[in-house]
């Protein structure tokens, strides 16, 4: 809902210019009110979008009534009515916001397990001189850091911390091989050297609580999740300005639009990408199921038309993201925001759907993986992998290319790209010893949550949407649904196929037809138009051989997948995007 800046001037010698500068950079995070204190060495910024509460009185920073406490937030807390009845016996609010309850939570020094929300901030006791920061369990919320020995710089974007002038601009060239093939940089990284992300509440897989032993039951479990997300997306909606739902028709963002009807939410608004006919070929088949998503669960349907002009103004896209990350689905999000922006600050997503309840395909496959594994040890694994491949199918091929004697490679391979993915794993992602009590899939599913949730599909989020003042709210990742998938034992997660507790909610609310409709990824026909010579021009423009990216892959491996894209022998769509983005932002950034 808002940015945050923060600035800490150890040798008390700046000026409020600074952290003017800071939030400046971010106006777009929250251009309703922008607003900055400092107290002594300590410079506090905030840009507000107004959700919650809207009158002046709720504008950050926020104070204690004695002015000894001093809060900036970015977020929502989603239980905040619950934890104010508690608080209520000790402190008088004068605001109905969410912030002001953090504040004497805080104060209170309470637990921030009972924090149920997405969010960000920085707390300060001015008396004590103490500093406190964090970020929500999966890192929903960005804060980027900067310190040396004479600044601490905080914010929810790296350009707020480059924006202060205190920090020399390098551009980490380390983090171009895992951009290359993972989509993004490494975990707790960026493409700044010496900006990193305020690590999540939940970056280490080995403090979870092992899985207690429980008879699991389909219908028990169904009506329990049942309840669960109801509440939470009745949780979610609550706001002083519409809520609307970015909706592509498939299994999650439906089964969201079908949770708002029970709720008797008023007629939502409901975004959706479409592409032209020429097009849509190319893509997924999101409008004919959004449409109908929208009529039957009563939503007011907003198509947003995209078509390859889009790539007109990708220089100028390029030009608002500090971090590039290799996804597509970043340019959409951006262009859907934009259109929502127009009527709306706060929009639902079914991000975090698949990466909590097993829904990608490399889920399955995993799964299967270590069924063959239990049942015929590890030499199947050699046997498979003599099969000549003009007998293997290409989805078999990609398949044999991929599995490893060691379980654990085997699953890293199933998240990277086709850019020789077995060459790089990051010595923290392998753990030798004991897998979370012993559970290889548990494992899988931290993996993917660690670092495809929390480094591609949440910033991505965040940042696009954000960009035109526009808050993404994610009912999947909300701790009630958090703790339920916890307590479930992982293969009950996948026994009956990827998703398979989403779907049969879906069925159970007359949604039969879009939950058992394939998985498609939320796409555009990039891969069609780059073969058109006006972009095919472009991109050849920026991807020359002097170009930075370049010093870390070899040209002549991009241009033999530039060579057999463009001649249609074979598809590397998601790879040239990535490596497009990333020379693009090399290109400006240097």
């Amino acid at each position: 809902m808002c940015g945050i800046n923060f600035f800490l001037d150890k040798n008390k010698l700046q000026n409020d210019s600074i952290i003017q500068a800071m939030n400046n950079a971010i106006l777009h995070r929250g251009n309703e009110n922008t607003a900055f204190f400092q107290k002594d060495n300590f410079y506090f910024g905030h840009n507000r979008l107004k959700i919650l509460d809207t009158s002046t009185e709720a504008n950050q920073p926020f104070f204690s009534e004695d002015k000894r406490y001093v809060l900036i937030f970015n977020g929502e807390i989603y239980n905040h009515q619950l934890l104010k009845k508690e608080l209520s016996k000790k402190y008088v609010f004068k605001t109905h916001t969410d912030t002001e309850v953090l504040l004497y939570f805080l104060i209170e020094n309470k637990n921030e397990s009972e924090l149920n929300g997405i969010y960000a901030y920085i707390f300060v006791d001015l008396k004590e001189k103490n500093i406190k920061y964090s970020r929500d369990k999966l890192g929903i919320k960005p804060l980027y850091i900067f310190e040396n020995n004479d600044y601490l710089l905080l914010s929810s974007e790296i350009k707020g911390i480059i924006a202060s002038g205190l920090v020399t601009k390098k551009i980490n060239y380390s983090q171009i091989i895992p951009y290359i093939h993972q989509r993004f940089v490494d975990k707790n990284q960026s493409f700044f050297e010496n900006i990193i992300p305020i690590p999540i509440a939940t970056t280490s897989i080995h403090n979870h609580n092992p899985i207690q032993k429980k008879n699991f039951s389909d219908k028990n479990e169904l009506q329990q999740l049942d309840v669960i997300l109801g509440q939470v997306v009745h949780n979610q909606c609550f706001a002083d300005v519409p809520v609307g739902l970015f909706l592509s028709g498939g299994i999650d963002s439906t089964l969201l639009l079908a949770y708002l009807q029970e709720n008797n939410y008023p007629k939502p608004t409901a975004f959706t990408i479409i592409h032209e006919k020429k097009d849509i070929q190319f893509v997924s088949k999101d409008t004919y199921f959004a449409e109908k998503a929208a009529k039957k669960f009563g939503a007011n349907w907003e198509p947003v038309l995209i078509n390859a002009t889009i790539l007109d103004n990708f220089q100028e896209f390029v030009a608002k993201i500090d971090n590039p990350i290799a996804d597509a689905a970043f340019l959409l999000i951006y262009h859907l925001a934009e259109k929502a922006s127009k009527t709306h600050k706060v929009v639902l997503t079914g991000a975090g759907a698949d990466e909590m309840f097993g829904g990608y395909y490399r889920h399955q496959a995993f799964y299967r993986y270590l069924q063959l594994k239990k049942i015929f040890g590890k030499y199947w694994i050699r046997l498979f992998k003599n099969i000549p491949t003009q007998f293997l199918s290409r989805k078999w091929k990609k398949l044999v290319e991929k599995i490893d004697e060691n379980t654990q490679k085997t699953f890293i391979n199933f998240t990277q790209t086709h850019w020789n993915y077995n060459k790089h794993h990051n010595k923290n992602d392998l753990i030798d010893d004991v897998i979370i009590q012993n559970n290889e899939l548990k494992w899988a599913l931290e993996y993917e949550k660690n670092h495809f949730l929390s480094e591609d599909v949440l910033k991505i989020n965040d940042l696009a949407a954000m960009l035109h003042s526009v808050e993404v709210r994610v009912p999947f990742l909300d701790n009630q649904v958090i703790d339920f998938v916890d307590n479930l034992a992982t293969k009950f997660l996948l026994k009956n196929g990827k998703k398979w507790l989403l779907k049969q909610l879906l069925i159970n609310k007359g949604g039969k037809e879009f939950a058992n409709r394939s998985k498609e990824g939320f796409g555009m026909a990039f891969g069609e138009w780059i073969r058109q010579k006006k972009y095919s021009d472009l991109i050849i423009n920026t991807l020359h051989k002097k170009n930075t990216i370049f010093d870390e892959l070899p040209y002549p491996i991009f241009n033999t997948i530039w060579q057999l894209h463009q001649n249609r022998k074979a598809d590397f769509t998601n790879e040239i995007f990535g490596i497009w983005f990333l020379a693009e932002w090399l290109h400006q950034n240097t």
